[in-house]
């Protein structure tokens, strides 16, 4: 029962964290983002690392499982995309210690860090609420420049601007 509580609250944390930061790429830099983009090894490490850490902070002692259907669901909110078996990429990937997938992930806890390093703060106490952009402390520009670097400039690179 309280494996099922923590998984809810995990997925509703991660999707009020990232859902917003994607929405502004999609609306202000990217347009409409392919499933194709979202598939990469790199975005395939970096959502599913992103998922996971803040999930973890927002419900600490998750189980593998529970961090899985985290994961799964947490992806298919954030993209759209409800039909992909990205957990199965998710762990293709990680067993052949893709590169790029490692960068991926890699690259979420840098973003994370260099988050709390320009003082903006990612906890539970801010990750429960479910309007997380504005509950976020810390200046959202920081926030915003970040994810363009780790995630607008990595969709740029690999397929364009997509508008």
């Amino acid at each position: 029962m309280f494996q099922l509580l923590r998984t809810h609250r995990g997925k509703k944390a991660a999707v009020a964290f990232i859902a917003p930061l994607v929405a502004t790429s999609r609306h202000a830099t990217l347009g409409d983002i392919p499933e194709r983009a979202w598939l990469t090894p790199y975005m395939v490490g970096f959502m599913g690392m992103l998922i996971s850490l803040v999930a973890e902070r927002a419900a600490d002692g998750l189980s593998s499982d529970a961090l899985g259907i985290v994961q799964i669901e947490a992806w298919q909110s954030i993209t759209g995309y409800k039909q992909h078996p990205i957990g199965e990429d998710i762990c293709l990937l990680s067993m052949a210690r893709n590169s790029e997938f490692e960068e991926g992930c890699a690259s979420a806890q840098r973003f994370l860090t260099a988050l709390e390093d320009a003082g903006v703060r990612v906890h539970a106490d801010h990750l429960s609420h479910e309007n997380q952009a504005s509950e976020m402390t810390g200046d959202p520009a920081i926030a915003q420049t970040l994810w363009a670097d780790y995630f607008d400039a990595h969709i740029n690179v690999t397929h364009g601007p997509h508008r």
